[in-house]
C-alpha cells in the first residue's frame, strides 16, 4: 500500500470510516479536500477581518450593501447559477474529446461575453432612468452594479476550475481575493471613511482582478492537449457548438424556472425588513446572515464539493449496488450539513453576542434567540439542498421545482407576517418554519422519485 504523509493518510482513515464499505477515496481527493478545508478555514478568518471593516459603515450603510448583495444573488440564481451547472455537467461529454474540446470551452466564453454586453447596457439604461425618474446615488448604482456583474460572470468559470479538479487553483485565488479586499478597505479607509458605496467599489475591484485570473486558467484549460488532433471544419464548429448550447440549456432549464423562485425563498426576507422595519435592522440581520454563510456555509461548501463527484460516479454506475451506496453518501452529506448548523447554532446562541461585537460594533447587537433560530432555518434550507443531490445524480432536477415553489411562497407569507407581529423573531421563527417544510417536500419528492426508479427497475427485470 502507498504510503501516505501523515495528515493524508489522517484524512483517508476519516473518510474511509464515514464512508460505505468500497468507497475508495483516492491520494489525490484527499490531497484536493485538503486544500479546499484549508483554504476555506482562512477564508473564514479572512472573513471575519472583513466583515469588521464593513460594518465600520453602521448599521444603516451595511443595510444598503446587503440589499446589493442580495440583488447579485438573483443574477446568480436565475441566470450565471444555471449556466454554471449545465457546463459542469456537459463537461463530462466535452472535456474528454479532442474535436470537441475547445469548442466546448470557447462557447462558455462566448455566452459570458454576450451576457456582459447585454448587462452593462441594462445597467447603463437603468442607471440614467432612475437618475432622472427616482434620484438615484449615480455613484452608489454604478459601484453596485460593477459589483454584482463582475461576480456573476466569474460563477461559472469558478465552477469549472473546480470541476476541472483545479482545487489548489481555486483555494488560492479565493484567499488571494479577500485579502486584495481586505487592502483596498485599509487602502481607501486611510483615505477617506468608508460607505457603503466604497465598500461596494472595493467588492467589486477585488473580484475583477481574481476574475482575470480565473480566466486565465480557464483559457489554459481550453487548449487542445498535447498530440491531439483538432480538425473541425468551420462548418462542424458552427453545428457543435449549437448542440453544446442546445444540451446546457436542456440540463439547465429547470434552474432557470426555479432561480427567481430559490431567490425569494433565500434573500426575500431581507426586502421584507427593508419594508417593514428600518434600514438599521436590514444591517444587523444582513451581518448575522453573514457570520453564518462566512462559517457554516463555508463548511457544508466543501463537504458538497468533495462528496458530490463521489455521488455521481456511484449514480452513473447501472449497478444498484453501487447506486445504493451513492444514496448513502447523500444522507451522509444530509447528516454533516445537520451537523454543522446545528453546532453554529448553538455557539452562536450562546457566544454570538460576544462575536457580533467583537467583528463590528454594537450598532449591529443581535439577540442569542434570533441568531439561533436564524441559523436552523438557514441550516434547513442547506439541509434540504443536500437531499436534492438525488435528483441531480439522477438527472431529474425539474422534479424540485414545486417543493421549491410552494415553499417560497409560503416563506414570504411567513416572513412577512412574523416580521409585522413579532419584529426579527417573527421573521426567522417564518424563516425556520418554511425551511423545514422545504425539508419535508424534497424528501417527499425523493421518495416519489426512488418509487419510479423501483417500478422501472422491476419492469426490466
Amino acid at each position: 500500500m502507498m504510503k501516505l504523509s501523515h495528515p493524508l493518510a489522517w484524512g483517508a482513515s476519516f473518510w474511509k470510516r464515514l464512508l460505505p464499505a468500497g468507497i475508495s477515496v483516492r491520494r489525490e481527493q484527499i490531497r484536493e479536500f485538503s486544500w479546499l478545508a484549508g483554504g476555506q478555514a482562512l477564508t473564514i478568518l479572512l472573513s471575519l477581518i472583513s466583515i469588521k471593516l464593513v460594518a465600520t459603515i453602521g448599521a444603516a450603510e451595511y443595510a444598503k450593501y446587503v440589499l446589493a448583495l442580495s440583488v447579485g444573488g438573483m443574477l446568480n440564481l436565475a441566470m450565471y447559477g444555471p449556466m454554471e451547472q449545465g457546463y459542469i455537467r456537459m463537461l463530462f461529454y466535452y472535456g474528454d474529446k479532442p474535436a470537441a474540446r475547445e469548442t466546448y470551452f470557447s462557447s462558455l466564453r462566448q455566452v459570458l461575453f454576450w451576457c456582459l454586453g447585454a448587462l452593462l447596457v441594462v445597467a447603463g439604461v437603468g442607471i440614467a432612468l432612475g437618475r432622472l425618474v427616482f434620484a438615484v446615488d449615480v455613484p452608489f448604482a454604478i459601484a453596485a452594479a460593477g459589483m454584482i456583474i463582475v461576480a456573476a460572470t466569474a460563477i461559472p468559470v469558478t465552477g469549472m476550475l473546480g470541476a476541472l479538479r483545479l482545487r489548489r487553483e481555486v483555494s488560492i485565488i479565493a484567499t488571494g481575493e479577500r485579502i486584495l479586499f481586505i487592502g483596498f478597505l485599509f487602502s481607501v479607509r486611510w483615505m477617506s471613511p468608508l460607505n457603503a458605496t466604497l465598500v461596494l467599489a472595493c467588492t467589486a475591484l477585488s473580484t475583477g482582478l481574481s476574475f482575470i485570473v480565473r480566466l486565465a486558467f480557464f483559457n489554459k484549460q481550453a487548449r487542445p492537449r498535447e498530440g491531439a488532433s483538432v480538425s473541425l471544419t468551420g462548418p462542424e464548429r458552427n453545428e457543435l457548438r449549437k448542440e453544446i448550447y442546445s444540451r446546457v440549456v436542456d440540463y439547465a432549464r429547470p434552474f432557470l424556472l426555479w432561480g427567481g423562485i430559490s431567490w425569494v425563498q433565500s434573500n426575500g426576507e431581507r426586502w421584507v425588513i427593508e419594508g417593514v422595519m428600518t434600514n438599521a435592522d436590514v444591517g444587523r440581520y444582513g451581518l448575522a446572515a453573514n457570520l453564518v454563510n462566512n462559517s457554516a456555509v463555508l463548511v457544508v461548501g466543501v463537504l458538497g464539493q468533495f462528496l458530490g463527484p463521489i455521488i455521481f460516479r456511484q449514480f452513473s454506475s447501472s449497478s444498484d449496488a453501487e447506486q445504493r451506496k451513492g444514496k448513502e453518501i447523500i444522507r451522509l452529506n444530509t447528516l454533516l450539513t445537520l451537523a454543522v448548523f446545528g453546532s453554529a447554532g448553538i455557539i452562536l446562541a450562546l457566544m454570538g453576542d460576544s462575536i457580533i461585537h467583537f467583528v463590528s460594533n454594537r450598532d449591529f447587537t443581535m439577540n442569542g434567540h434570533i441568531l439561533l433560530l436564524l441559523t436552523f432555518g438557514l441550516g434547513a434550507y442547506y439541509v434540504g439542498q443536500a437531499m436534492s443531490t438525488m435528483g441531480m445524480a439522477r438527472n431529474q432536477p425539474g422534479i424540485y421545482l414545486r417543493p421549491k415553489t410552494i415553499s417560497a411562497g409560503i416563506s414570504i407569507v411567513l416572513y412577512y407576517s412574523g416580521c409585522v407581529l413579532w419584529g426579527l423573531t417573527g421573521l426567522v421563527a417564518g424563516l425556520l418554519v418554511a425551511n423545514l417544510i422545504y425539508v419535508f417536500l424534497i424528501w417527499r419528492a425523493n421518495r416519489r422519485l426512488e418509487e419510479e426508479f423501483e417500478v422501472h427497475a422491476e419492469s426490466i427485470r
